[in-house]
């Protein structure tokens, strides 16, 4: 979906890299007369192409530019004139030498999942893959300092070296639904149910946790939008989970996490109503909402049947959540729908089944739900519904599709 965009930029970036491929500049040998920060400058622009040739490999699952003998290593952790170095909370590291690893670890898992190779190989070797690219991210991250509050106010400085840090912790949740998605996305037929759901349960994890990363960029910085276009991209994932089990009240949780998308988008992007991603978050917000809605009275008005009178207990209260509006903006939900639970606030990674994940960037829209169970069920139908009327998917809605 919306490849187009990401497709114009490959040829740009091809055309950059070819021209700094012919320059030599990923090799560590100074020419003559170069001198030794010259050559760290031109080192540093290669491993900034290398890096965004991942980030769109990942994305579009082609092949990237930088072939297999250009790898490249990685930035030294302490470079001669100190550029790169970030201290963030007390702890230092090298952003681009961390960046450059990643991008390392997105190209192996093109070249593991998603290559032509990846065709012939049988279940037992996908899943040998998976194991070795989860190694490897959980190496990775042992290297990245967490995302905690900061003990003050933050200045200008402070809030470059934190934008630094949640690009990195975003590509890693990416990258790991990247990785985890091969397994349900019905490329494996044989695959076991309790595989499938682990990696699912996964992807689901770095989903929230990547929507969370908001928590700590409500402000008008541009880095902000640039954010919230990253992780709307995440929404398709918790929308499934959703409908798949809409008939439990922590489904509401999920919903809470669309609608802050949402609320991010209407607060900061005043061109929101342009951006594909805001429009296709806010139709499955709605939709969400109403099956959610309609499944709850369901299963609520099933346990009024069922008690016996005098039995001395009651049934679970059912978390009532308000209609779909009308309006071009959301209207502001109560302050406890909103509310995040305390593992996604505090982004306490170590308790949030985070240790082992990888991730996944805008183009990973993940092929799940096209399933018929997901789709035939009385509420399925909801672009005839009364309340939902103005989500017709036609090309006059939605003309940015």
């Amino acid at each position: 979906m919306f490849s187009f965009e990401n497709e114009i930029a490959v040829t740009i970036l091809g055309s950059a890299l070819q021209q700094m491929t012919l320059g030599g500049y990923q090799y560590n040998r100074k020419p003559q007369g170069v001198s030794d920060l010259q050559l760290l400058h031109r080192r540093r622009l290669y491993w900034h192409g290398f890096c965004l040739d991942s980030d769109l490999s990942t994305r579009l699952g082609k092949p990237p530019v930088v072939n297999e003998g250009q790898i490249i290593d990685v930035p030294d952790e302490h470079p001669i004139d100190g550029v790169g170095v970030i201290t963030f909370n007390g702890e230092s590291f090298n952003y681009l030498k961390e960046r450059v690893a990643l991008a390392k670890l997105q190209y192996k898992t093109y070249s593991l999942l998603f290559s032509d190779k990846r065709a012939q190989q049988p279940t037992v070797e996908l899943h040998a893959s998976i194991d070795e690219l989860d190694e490897g991210l959980r190496r990775w991250r042992e290297n990245v300092p967490e995302i905690l509050p900061p003990k003050g106010s933050l200045n200008r400085s402070d809030y470059s070296r934190l934008i630094c840090l949640t690009v990195l912790h975003y590509t890693y949740l990416q990258l790991t639904i990247a990785v985890h998605s091969v397994v349900f996305v019905g490329n494996c037929p044989d695959e076991t149910e309790d595989r499938i759901m682990s990696s699912v349960a996964l992807c689901v994890s770095a989903a929230r946790a990547s929507i969370s990363l908001l928590n700590h960029h409500d402000n008008p910085h541009p880095f902000t939008v640039f954010l919230i276009n990253h992780v709307a991209w995440s929404v398709d994932i918790l929308f499934m989970n959703i409908l798949h089990n809409k008939s439990s009240p922590r489904v509401y949780e999920d919903l809470a996490l669309l609608e802050k998308i949402l609320k991010f988008y209407e607060k900061h992007d005043a061109n929101r109503g342009s951006t594909p991603a805001y429009q296709i978050t806010k139709a499955l917000y709605r939709i969400a909402s109403r099956a959610s809605r309609i499944a709850q009275s369901n299963t609520q008005t099933h346990v009024d049947r069922h008690i016996v009178p005098g039995a001395g207990f009651q049934p679970d209260t059912t978390v009532s959540l308000p209609g779909p509006s009308h309006s071009s903006d959301l209207s502001d939900p109560p302050q406890d729908h909103m509310g995040l639970p305390p593992a996604m606030d505090n982004m306490a990674w170590a308790g949030n089944g985070m240790d082992h994940m990888t991730s996944l960037d805008p183009g990973w829209m993940m092929p799940m739900g096209f399933q018929a169970e997901y789709w035939q069920d009385p509420w399925a139908n909801v672009f005839q519904d009364p309340d939902l009327s103005d989500l017709s998917l036609q090309p006059e809605d939605l003309s940015t599709l």
